[in-house]
């Protein structure tokens, strides 16, 4: 089980270190040990490979971001985080929100978090949103949505920041 694991650390030490390039292929044997290994996010236990798949479709919504496995999109973003954080991945696919953004007419439905967390309106709609769900009234579609906005980043942030994700040893590893 440690070397499993010293194994897999090192592999993530060392793509921390070396730009990943898309469609980089790991070893079928590297890639089923990286799968299983047991990641605790939110109090919840899961394997790798579920884990990366949800968070993947949650923050992209889609099943696999530019074709990538999900396992090796989460391994990127945690590798490369300032890279993450500046390109487009996340949707805003309602336009009324986009035009309140100052958003429309880019042509675009898919923003960085640098882009959204950067930009007054939104963080105005949001604290707005946030204070309509804190007295317990009804949020309008558009509060609804930037809120689904802020649940992404909330993750993509917990995954570039290494906060709240911990990869466990794997108890099941020999």
């Amino acid at each position: 089980m440690m070397k499993k694991l010293s194994t897999l650390l090192l592999l993530l030490f060392a793509l921390s270190a070396l730009p990943l390039q898309a469609g980089v292929e790991l070893t079928r044997a590297a890639k089923n040990d990286l799968e299983e290994l047991p990641v605790l996010y939110n109090g919840r236990v899961r394997p790798f490979v579920s884990f990366a798949s949800d968070a993947v479709r949650e923050i992209t919504g889609k099943r696999r971001w530019q074709k990538e496995d999900p396992s090796l999109t989460l391994l990127r973003w945690i590798a490369e985080p300032e890279s993450a954080y500046v390109a487009p991945m996340v949707p805003i696919m309602f336009d009324p929100l986009r035009l309140a953004a100052g958003l429309e007419g880019d042509g675009r439905d898919r923003y960085s978090m640098q882009e959204i967390l950067s930009n007054p309106s939104i963080r105005d709609i949001a604290l707005d949103a946030f204070d309509t769900q804190e007295e317990n009234l009804d949020l309008t579609v558009q509060q609804d949505k930037i809120l689904e906005v802020m649940n992404r980043l909330t993750l993509l942030q917990g995954i570039l920041t290494h906060e709240g994700l911990r990869i466990l040893p794997n108890p099941g590893a020999p």
